[in-house]
């Protein structure tokens, strides 16, 4: 095997590993702060971030997820975290809804009177 072979094995292997780990990273965010939150929603994965999640956070229960982000944050340092919110919970909503349809042209009724 050459010098070039073996880098670029190495190259896959280190490339494996990121992979691996950037999904353990993913599950364990959301089974750490999935029981804070009355449901969770997975975002496709995409470059630039490790994992997308939502979180529909009761406003009671808001103090107990942050404090649970913050703990995350000191004991994977390795990580970013944001917290971004209070947000609308489109989510959560279900496109497959027959109301789904309804409910976009309403909301996109409501956009065209607010920018009117």
């Amino acid at each position: 095997m050459t010098a070039a072979m073996r880098l670029h094995r190495l190259g896959e292997m280190i490339a494996a590993a990121r992979q691996a780990r950037e999904a353990a990273d993913a599950d364990m965010l959301q089974r750490e702060l999935g029981p804070a939150a009355e449901a969770v929603s997975a975002a496709p994965s995409s470059t630039g971030w490790l994992a997308n999640l939502s979180f529909l956070i009761d406003r009671d229960s808001a103090a107990r997820f942050l404090e649970a982000v913050d703990r995350l944050r000191r004991q994977h340092p390795h990580l970013e975290l944001r917290v971004n919110g209070p947000l609308p919970p489109y989510s959560f909503v279900d496109d497959a809804s027959p109301h789904a349809e309804d409910t976009a042209q309403a909301l996109e009724g409501a956009a065209d009177q607010t920018n009117a």
